[in-house]
């Protein structure tokens, strides 16, 4: 394995996080920032170029498992915003039905491809999320959880075993279903973020990318944790640019056509997706 060197924070670092208080911006410098606001408990190593080489080279051969699904890129995620509601919901309980996200098990075997699908399942659900949103205002909570949250749950009810608790079930790594990372809000901002900042190769990185763990991280420990990573961005992009390309041309709307939505507001265009 590759122990990652950290670049000058104050060469690579870039903006400082939007959280942090304009006033105390101007008294610091992004060194100094980094320096005593992030303190790191992590190493982040790389394993042999070979090694995430085999995984990078493979990775559209494994995506063809999803089929008749596509999974979502930076460049085709505005597709999603082509699917009618129904047909929405129906390819996130097809990939649910499919592939089992839910159970770390399904996750284990192939890493860098499930992290993928949870990428795809929060930019779909993060669409979804709007169109609730707009559509039933105040009452979205309940359908969301019994429109969308149950739907897909009544199709891979068979893998998770009841917990006593009214509701959802208790998955292995003691998540109740209703809170897996795509279905929730604030889980969800956290994974779309860090391929925003690093793109869909950053799913490959499986040495410290698991995005169901990211998404369960507590925001201060996020914070921390991409602080890291775009310290050593440089290592990372250079792997990045070995990654053979094709794999973004995916359709996310399979099997279903792509429509036309004719009356969008401004809130059902979803953060992720590029103008």
């Amino acid at each position: 394995m590759t122990l990652i060197h950290y670049s000058h924070p104050a060469k690579d670092f870039g903006a400082f996080p939007d959280h942090i208080d304009e006033d105390a911006q101007s008294e610091v410098t992004a060194s100094e920032y980094a320096s005593s606001r992030f303190k790191s408990n992590i190493y982040l190593f790389l394993e042999p170029d070979d090694v995430f080489m085999d995984r990078a080279f493979t990775f559209s051969e494994r995506a063809e498992t999803m089929r008749p699904y596509q999974l979502s890129t930076i460049s085709s995620a505005k597709d999603i915003n082509c699917m009618t509601t129904e047909g929405l919901i129906r390819t996130i309980a097809g990939i649910f039905e499919l592939k089992t996200p839910h159970l770390r098990e399904s996750r284990a075997a192939d890493m860098s491809l499930y992290n993928w699908i949870l990428v795809d399942l929060c930019r779909r659900l993060e669409v979804l999320d709007a169109r609730f949103t707009r559509i039933y205002d105040d009452d979205k909570e309940f359908h969301w959880r019994d429109e969308v949250v149950e739907a897909v749950h009544a199709c891979i009810y068979h893998t998770t075993t009841p917990s006593g608790r009214s509701g959802f079930p208790l998955l292995s790594d003691r998540t109740y279903f209703d809170m897996f990372v795509p279905f929730v809000a604030r889980k969800r901002s956290k994974v779309l973020k860090t391929v925003s900042l690093f793109g869909d190769e950053i799913c490959l990185f499986t040495e410290f990318i698991d995005f169901k763990k990211i998404g369960d991280m507590k925001q201060t420990e996020y914070d921390n944790f991409i602080h890291d990573l775009l310290l050593c961005r440089e290592d990372i992009d250079s792997r990045i640019k070995q990654v053979p390309r094709g794999y973004e041309e995916s359709s996310p709307v399979k099997p279903f056509k792509r429509m036309t939505l004719l009356n969008a507001w401004d809130s059902d265009k979803a953060s992720f997706i590029a103008s």
